[in-house]
């Protein structure tokens, strides 16, 4: 598989189905980035259009018009609240070259793993005004 540059500007995933009947939409499918909003939007039809179905299903669906970078991570609880997230509790940061820490490790009840910051999420804290309600 090797991302290419349409003539119409979109970028789109060239693959083994070239010499195929397919249409040219499910030959070269549009690839789109994980975080971005429109990818969020055509997910979100897709679970409502399958009748709410499961990640399999959802990232097969996709992948016959479009190549969601990373895709399964778009089902992985991305959407449900940090409070739902799995607890843990950082025990080392890694720091790059620059000096800054954008890598973290954490341990939590099933071991430790590095995760990246941007995929940490503090607890809130609670103040005194909060404890006695």
């Amino acid at each position: 598989m090797s991302p290419f540059l349409h003539t119409d500007g979109t970028v789109r995933m060239k693959g083994r189905l070239a010499n195929s009947t397919y249409p040219f939409n499910k030959i070269n499918p549009l690839i789109l980035s994980p975080d971005h909003y429109i990818t969020k939007l055509v997910v979100l039809h897709e679970h409502v259009r399958l009748m709410h179905a499961g990640p399999q299903q959802m990232l097969s669906s996709l992948r016959e018009n479009y190549w969601v970078i990373s895709g399964r991570s778009c089902f992985n609880g991305r959407n449900s609240p940090p409070l739902r997230w799995k607890l843990g509790r950082i025990t080392d940061v890694h720091p790059g070259a620059d000096g800054v820490v954008r890598v973290v490790s954490i341990r939590t009840s099933s071991g430790t793993t590095k995760r990246a910051v941007r995929k940490v999420c503090l607890l809130p804290a609670v103040t005194q005004d909060h404890q006695n309600l």
